[in-house]
């Protein structure tokens, strides 16, 4: 009789951590996209804004820092992955002469949101309308430091990725292809 209602108590608190544990991690979900928002935000202003290489990496390192914190809080959201690798490889660009190690680390999130959803880098739904891979491509183009742009992008596209672009409908396809000519031809 004891160890039958010690069962079931056990199994009450046990049912009780767990519908903790599961509301605080859905209360966590819900408040890291206001904060990826505004991360967006924060990294679009710096990479548009008129400034010199130094102060975009100045003004790079707080959102970078946030992002990674961000992003090591939520390992298993692919949207907040994906920026973090956009937002790693925008300020791989800008460091002078030596960020091919972060591009690498950015590469790495990039697979590993993939991974987690693999149509979250050509999906629209990253916020401000744009896509994983046009806003990859966007912080490449502001890449004055000498990051092998060729390499990293040869890296980033193996095998599944190549796949995933092959079966893209043509409109996006050509539009992805305008880009990259375009940011060839800025470099």
């Amino acid at each position: 009789m004891k160890n039958n209602i010690l069962n079931k108590t056990l199994a009450f608190s046990f049912m009780c951590v767990m519908y903790m544990v599961c509301l605080s991690q859905a209360a966590a979900d819900t408040h890291s996209q206001p904060e990826l928002e505004r991360l967006q935000t924060q990294w679009f202003e710096v990479l548009n804004g008129p400034n010199t290489q130094q102060q975009r990496f100045i003004d790079l390192q707080p959102v970078v820092k946030k992002m990674v914190k961000l992003s090591l809080a939520q390992p298993q959201d692919a949207q907040v992955q994906a920026w973090s690798g956009i937002m790693l490889s925008a300020f791989a660009g800008v460091r002078k002469h030596n960020g091919d190690h972060i591009a690498f680390f950015a590469q790495s999130m990039l697979h590993r949101a993939q991974q987690l959803d693999d149509k979250i880098l050509d999906s629209r739904a990253l916020g401000n309308g744009i896509s994983a891979r046009d806003a990859l491509i966007l912080a490449l183009t502001n890449n004055p430091s000498g990051v092998d742009i060729q390499r990293f992008y040869s890296a980033f596209l193996d095998a599944p990725t190549t796949h995933m672009l092959a079966s893209l409908d043509s409109g996006t396809q050509e539009t992805t292809n305008s880009t990259f000519k375009h940011t060839q031809a800025m470099n």
